[in-house]
This record gives C-alpha cells, sequence and structure tokens, in this order.
C-alpha cells in the first residue's frame, strides 16, 4: 500500500514539476535529445579550454614536527588499546619505513632521520626501539604492549 502511494506521489511530483518554469529557454519534448545520441558534450562546454589551477605542494614538516605529532597520538591510533604501526607508518610517511621478516614488520630505514635523531628530540626509548625493530628475539606486538595511551600521558 505504502509502495503505491509514493509511484502516485512522484509521477504527480513529475507532472507538476513539468508546469514550472524556472526561466530557462523555451523547448519542447520534440527538440530534446538523448545525451547519448549525439557526440557532442551535453552542455557545450569545451573541455579543452577549461583550466584547472595549480595547487601548491604542502610544505614538508621538520624531523621535529614530526616527532610531536609521533608523541601525540590521537584515540583512532590505538587499535585494542595499543599503538598502531599503520598509524606511526601513516604519519611518518613509507620512506621512514622498510619490511622486515616474514610477517613484513615495520621498522625504521637505517638511513633515517627518526632513528637518527628521535632519541635526542624527545621519543622515550621504549618507542624509539619500537619503530627501530632492532631486538631480533622479540616480535613487534610484544615490543609494542607498552605504547598505551596511559603511555603517553605519562611520558610526555
Amino acid at each position: 500500500m505504502a509502495e503505491d502511494r509514493h509511484h502516485n506521489f512522484n509521477r504527480q511530483s513529475g507532472k507538476v514539476n513539468h508546469g514550472l518554469d524556472f526561466g530557462g529557454a523555451p523547448s519542447s519534448d520534440e527538440d530534446m535529445q538523448s545525451s547519448f545520441d549525439t557526440p557532442n558534450p551535453p552542455l557545450g562546454i569545451e573541455f579543452s579550454t577549461l583550466i584547472v589551477p595549480p595547487v601548491a605542494p604542502e610544505p614538508k614538516i621538520t624531523i621535529k614536527q614530526l616527532v610531536a605529532k609521533l608523541m601525540n597520538p590521537s584515540a583512532h591510533a590505538f587499535v585494542y588499546g595499543v599503538l598502531s604501526i599503520g598509524w606511526v607508518v601513516g604519519v611518518a610517511g613509507y620512506e621512514h619505513f622498510e619490511g622486515k621478516g616474514a610477517d613484513v614488520q615495520f621498522s625504521l630505514r637505517p638511513e633515517s632521520p627518526l632513528r637518527k635523531y628521535g632519541r635526542k628530540l624527545g621519543i622515550p626509548a621504549g618507542y624509539h626501539e619500537w619503530l627501530c625493530g632492532d631486538e631480533d628475539g622479540t616480535s613487534a606486538t610484544e615490543c609494542g604492549m607498552m605504547l598505551t595511551p596511559e603511555f603517553f600521558i605519562n611520558e610526555v
């Protein structure tokens, strides 16, 4: 019953809207052609003359600014209460990381400024070790278990 009402309402709305004048050029149903029946653009726009304004790239952030971002993770950075390496890679950028091992554990590249200067710029030892991934006997999950929201409240 409700579907019939909606169907009739749509049909009646179409009749009303067909009779409204929006100030456009007068046309009849015979003059109208489907957009698919003609090779011309439907609005008569010459797309080759469109000019797209240039967008300046965002300035690259400094390592100090990057460390500040990494030391203040947002709530969605924590998966099941532990900091996500995916969030860290997303914030820092893939250029700082490489995949290691069979489980493709992300760790800082040897030439990364985060690896070289992270401790001096304020990254706590445990966090830095987790990012570097140098501990062979432990997994990234084991190393990262201490990186909870409380860790960042107490360490910062």
